[in-house]
């Protein structure tokens, strides 16, 4: 789907099913050295709302995926964005293979709850901002991943 530089929201209770799927943008880049400058603003996830993610690319917008509501994923990749994935306070997200590749500012923003149940790739990533709750039980990306931040604990290792 091309979504041009228009957002597709979610809202009121909706449900947003991808099997296979990638969201992109064709828009012209309007800014050089940066990931997310001047692109689509990205899958947006209201409260009330679901996302059902299998084997799904986002790409090439501001946040690739910003949830408020609740979201299962699997083999979910996000890339060259300024965010990968934006998970608000009230929000839960379970996600089975994460991958984020080229995010300018956050490969994971996490206010709310997101649990990575196989592995989380970051590639390219400056940070993570995690001040609620989050589990990971693989990883990948060098000893501890390049793009995770924990606030509190021990980030988890590569096994």
């Amino acid at each position: 789907m091309d979504a041009d530089t228009y957002a597709i929201h979610v809202v009121n209770g909706g449900t947003v099913i991808a099997d296979d799927a990638r969201l992109t943008s064709t828009a012209p880049v309007t800014s050089q050295g940066s990931h997310g400058s001047g692109l689509w603003p990205g899958l947006v996830v209201d409260s009330s709302s679901s996302a059902f993610l299998n084997g799904t690319v986002i790409e090439r917008a501001e946040t690739c995926l910003h949830l408020e509501g609740t979201l299962e994923a699997n083999d979910l990749t996000l890339q060259n964005c300024y965010i990968g994935l934006d998970v608000t306070g009230s929000a839960t997200a379970e996600v089975d293979t994460l991958h984020v590749e080229q995010a300018d500012v956050f490969a994971v923003r996490n206010k709310g709850t997101l649990t990575c149940s196989t592995r989380l790739v970051c590639t390219t990533c400056p940070s993570a901002s995690n001040p609620r709750s989050h589990s990971t039980s693989r990883t990948s990306g060098g000893g501890r991943p390049q793009g995770v931040k924990a606030v509190s604990g021990t980030p988890p290792s590569t096994d």
